[in-house]
């Protein structure tokens, strides 16, 4: 009579035991992937920081007109002494000074007055010949930063405030007593083309002065040589 019941007991603490051996066993298993899969995470992530510190370490100083320091506004004036330059030849430009610029012009150019566009076109002109100036390291960092900036942010960013305002207000609406924001446009745009000529006078100013120090190294060198060209 008892012997059924006996059985039966056991079978199922039998069952029991089993299962929890089961149980036991997945969730060692399940543990296990998932260390793995942590393990695979870090070492993965830890590779990719090394490659990004090794290089950001091997990176080169940014080039005239290259990528901008987020929040630096603060710019040395134009004509400030010009500190010792230094001898690290000038990285290449990464990219067209006129993209952002003229990307907005392509964008809006039927919002954009003749008078607006050649103040622009004078100002990227004068800018891409201190650019090609900077070749020859006549620049000091400052006066190379504020012409990046020029190029980058300054420019492009006066043209989009302008552009945001309403095409019906742009020559009506009074910003400042007797100021439109086409008036103010110029008046950026006239302080911009001002400073980049006067960027491109120094750094034409001292290449030629490169020129006159190499021509009186030569007449000292050479000064008892003939006056008479040696064909």
């Amino acid at each position: 009579m008892y012997k059924p019941i006996l059985t039966t007991a056991g079978t199922a603490v039998a069952s029991a035991a089993a299962l929890g051996v089961a149980l036991a066993v997945h969730s060692t298993l399940l543990w296990t992937v998932l260390a793995l899969v942590f393990s695979v995470l870090y070492v993965r992530q830890t590779f990719v920081h090394a490659q990004a510190r090794q290089a950001l370490e091997r990176a080169q100083p940014p080039a005239l007109f290259g990528a901008t320091q987020a929040g630096d506004r603060a710019t040395p004036a134009l004509g400030a002494a010009s500190p010792q330059r230094s001898a690290a030849p000038a990285q290449p430009v990464p990219e067209q000074l006129s993209t952002r610029t003229g990307e907005i012009i392509h964008r809006h150019r039927d919002r954009l007055e003749e008078n607006i566009l050649q103040r622009v076109h004078i100002i990227m002109k004068r800018l891409e010949a201190v650019d090609k100036l900077l070749a020859g390291n006549n620049l000091t960092p400052e006066q190379a930063h504020v012409a990046r900036k020029m190029a980058t942010e300054y420019l492009p960013e006066a043209l989009e405030n302008y552009l945001r305002i309403p095409p019906a207000l742009a020559k009506t609406k009074h910003l400042t007593p007797g100021k439109t924001a086409y008036d103010i446009l110029v008046e950026q745009l006239s302080t911009l083309g001002r400073a980049a000529k006067q960027l491109q006078d120094e750094a034409t100013t001292s290449e030629a002065q490169n020129l006159l120090a190499n021509h009186n190294f030569l007449q000292a060198k050479f000064k008892q040589a003939s006056t008479d060209f040696d064909t």
